[in-house]
């Protein structure tokens, strides 16, 4: 009876930070493998159109209290990124693939879009993007910490093979190592960034995180 007035105030807590759900969102390649690879019953929930739902329930949320509102100079980003979905929708008409052309537009004119909008929707003042960044520095050290104890793991418990494996294809269990392996070299590009932006004093949170 517990886990549905917590389950409650979590989806609350999201709806108001539609941010956090953001961050789920982009990591739901890494999140389901990992899920499923421990818990198979998770394989029977789709994160994605969950967290994608989450995120709309916050922007809508967002839209009735009236901050709904895109900057002027994004407008001309905006309208061309939607034609290009539009364009999309209309190539479905002389697919040779119907059906795989049809999730694929499905997929991208629900996801993409909402991975495009949200942020110019929720970020408004440069506070904004800072919280947003931290979102995503807690995500990366958690993923960090992840793969670290599971090759410390490994290198004590495991054999030769299994170790030697790990290594030349380092990841998460489960998840996909190409979609790690992309995540981390955004991080890795922001860490950059903030190392060169930054004094050496204040920059050596980030140099631990890159390294």
């Amino acid at each position: 009876m517990v886990l549905i007035p917590l389950g409650l105030i979590i989806l609350w807590l999201l709806i108001n930070n539609p941010a956090i759900a953001l961050m789920i969102l982009s990591l739901t390649a890494i999140i389901k493998g990992y899920l499923i690879n421990y818990y198979p019953v998770i394989e029977l929930v789709d994160i994605t159109v969950i967290a994608t739902l989450i995120i709309w329930l916050g922007l809508v949320k967002i839209l009735l209290v009236g901050n709904w509102k895109f900057p002027s100079e994004w407008n001309s980003i905006v309208y061309l990124f939607l034609i290009f979905g539009l364009l999309l929708g209309i190539s479905y008409i002389y697919t040779v693939s119907p059906d795989y052309g049809f999730r694929k537009i499905i997929r991208f004119n629900t996801f993409a879009v909402t991975m495009f909008m949200t942020p110019l929707l929720i970020i408004k003042t440069p506070a904004d993007s800072k919280r947003l960044l931290s979102y995503f520095y807690f995500l990366l050290i958690i993923i960090i910490g992840i793969m670290l104890f599971q090759f410390v793991y490994f290198l004590k418990w495991g054999d030769f093979a299994i170790v030697l494996a790990y290594w030349n294809r380092i990841s998460i269990p489960g998840a996909n190592p190409i979609q790690v392996s992309r995540y981390l070299a955004i991080g890795a590009a922001m860490m950059i960034a903030l190392l060169i932006r930054n004094k050496p004093s204040q920059s050596l949170h980030y140099f631990a995180i890159l390294f």
